[in-house]
């Protein structure tokens, strides 16, 4: 979509450091012994990264013309009002409740207020901050992250099972993250530093 609408170039690293990454995320997947799936769930799945994929691209449309400031303050104000009229709709229909949301609230307002800093406060805030600077299939590959970084999480945090699937998944990933940088940039800007590369 960045190519069709933004015009923006595909570099032959990109290719291969997302092929790389998503190798390494299906090593990571069916290490787990998560192999089936259905194909609702899949077309749900390609449905999620095509509205996603356009939001970015939208995303850095506006971005060329507006500080990120402004552009999160009325992102997240309308995901807000969004989110407060389907809870609404929830109620209504007798799926929820007031007295249930403001208990699951109560019990769980530690874990709201963090995922509220860090993912979208900080993490997303941050990537629309970039959104002007940077190339969206390199920033696309930064996001192939996620997946395996919260494995790693879930294994420190939670204790959960980390496999040499997910090891070598990892490997692949980073690989592919890495090989993706904008190695030119990285060394234009150690010049700049006075940073003589090694």
């Amino acid at each position: 979509i960045g190519f069709l609408v933004l015009k923006e170039t595909f570099k032959k690293r990109y290719f291969i450091a997302i092929a790389s990454s998503m190798f390494g995320i299906y090593l990571a997947f069916y290490s787990k012994g998560e192999g089936s799936f259905e194909v609702l769930g899949l077309i749900q799945v390609l449905l999620a990264a095509a509205f996603y994929s356009s939001y970015m691209v939208y995303s850095k449309k506006n971005r060329l013309s507006l500080k990120n400031t402004v552009y999160t303050f009325y992102l997240n104000f309308v995901t807000c009002l969004v989110s407060v009229v389907a809870l609404g709709v929830s109620t209504f229909m007798g799926e929820s409740t007031v007295t249930g949301i403001v208990s699951d609230f109560s019990a769980n307002w530690s874990v709201i207020l963090l995922l509220a800093l860090m993912p979208s406060l900080l993490g997303h805030t941050l990537m629309t901050y970039c959104l002007p600077f940077y190339n969206l299939n390199f920033l696309s590959c930064l996001k192939l992250l996620c997946p395996i970084s919260a494995c790693v999480l879930g294994y420190f945090l939670l204790g959960e099972n980390l496999t040499s699937g997910l090891f070598y998944g990892f490997v692949f990933v980073s690989f592919g993250v890495v090989f993706a940088l904008p190695w030119g940039r990285i060394n234009l800007s150690m010049l700049r530093f006075g940073i003589k590369k090694p």
